[in-house]
């Protein structure tokens, strides 16, 4: 029996009792799958802006769902929908989570009366076309419909569009296949080998050093790293600590209870959000469209989203602009700076280490 079950509006598959959904809280009775959810996929009044909840267990079957804070299913931004004008009909209340599906799925589907049909004008039979024809228009049509699926990624003020939001949400939706909501290090530094980046361009891969003086591992001096590169452009990411099998085996042998060097936060790894994905792709993007173009050719034909191929190159802006360009010299400025400031304390603290000598001080 499965009339308990949450069923996508979707896709109109049935949700697994312990997988994760989405519910409106505008529109009675409307859920997604994590696979629509996280495409952005909407039908009938339901909107992308609508508020809604995360349950991380749908529930059904004997299991209780179970609201989730933490769990993010929507990449995407609000996409304006294909249809007429909104109905003027308030909208309905929104559903608490202990009333939902008091009813049977087939009940549901009976209650929803199709639209009445539209009548239809008669129109002129046209004499047929030579047979030679149809294949050549039929090409020109899919190369026009292919075109128009594109618009600019970015306005006039160098912000983000919609459609460029679409894009960066479906790039970051297949480097995260488990939809998590995140990116790992290892995720990022992945994508920009696709982008076909050089070594010292990767700040995480280039940071794999182990530091065996203290104790710490490869990935973790990797994640302190690219953690200093986030938080210099001010990326938006959160930390979570790094799984025990990435710890070095002199770590794994001392103990959990003990703290790594450099306090609670030294050996946590910086996970890339959907938002930070965006803005550190926007200043790679805006510091050089050319190049970036020709990278994200590569790694959209790598990736086979078909939805966003052949990317044209009008979409990306044709400067670069002199405000990011400004911005970016200015926080390498200030890295360089901050580097050498700790270089020279790093060679203080040396000294001291080998220094034997001892101050007595007394009053006369």
């Amino acid at each position: 029996m499965v009339s308990d079950i949450a069923q996508c509006d979707f896709c109109t598959l049935f949700i697994p009792s312990d997988k994760p959904r989405l519910q409106c809280l505008t529109c009675p009775n409307y859920d997604l799958c994590a696979q629509c959810a996280l495409g952005s996929k909407s039908n009938g009044e339901h909107l992308l802006s609508h508020p809604t909840q995360t349950y991380s267990i749908s529930g059904g079957q004997g299991v209780q769902p179970v609201v989730s804070d933490d769990l993010t299913l929507v990449y995407a931004v609000p996409v304006i929908p294909m249809m007429s004008a909104p109905s003027s009909s308030p909208s309905p209340s929104p559903p608490t989570p202990s009333s939902r599906r008091t009813s049977s799925i087939r009940s549901r589907r009976i209650s929803q009366s199709p639209p009445p049909p539209r009548s239809v004008a008669p129109q002129p039979i046209s004499p047929p076309s030579p047979p030679a024809l149809p294949a050549p228009v039929s090409t020109k049509r899919s190369r026009r419909r292919t075109s128009s699926n594109w618009s600019t990624l970015f306005d006039s003020e160098m912000e983000v569009t919609e459609m460029g939001e679409m894009f960066f949400a479906a790039i970051f939706t297949h480097l995260d296949p488990s939809y998590s909501g995140y990116l790992t290090p290892e995720a990022y530094s992945g994508f920009l080998d696709d982008l076909g980046y050089e070594l010292h361009e990767n700040v995480w891969k280039n940071s794999l050093i182990q530091n065996s003086a203290f104790g710490q591992s490869k990935e973790t001096m990797a994640d302190k790293a690219l953690r200093n590169a986030y938080d210099l452009f001010s990326i938006e990411h959160v930390l979570k600590e790094r799984p025990a099998s990435s710890k070095t085996r002199m770590y794994s042998l001392i103990g959990a209870k003990v703290t790594p060097a450099g306090g609670s936060s030294a050996s946590k790894m910086p996970l890339l959000t959907l938002k930070g994905f965006i803005e550190i792709s926007t200043v790679e993007i805006l510091c050089d469209p050319s190049r970036e173009w020709g990278n994200l050719q590569r790694a959209l034909k790598r990736y086979k989203l078909t939805k966003f191929a052949s990317m044209p190159r009008h979409v990306l802006p044709e400067d670069a602009d002199p405000r990011m360009q400004q911005r970016v010299h200015i926080v390498s400025q200030f890295a360089k700076m901050r580097d050498e400031q700790l270089m020279v304390m790093d060679e203080s603290n040396a000294i001291d280490l080998v220094d034997d000598r001892r101050f007595c001080y007394r009053s006369d």
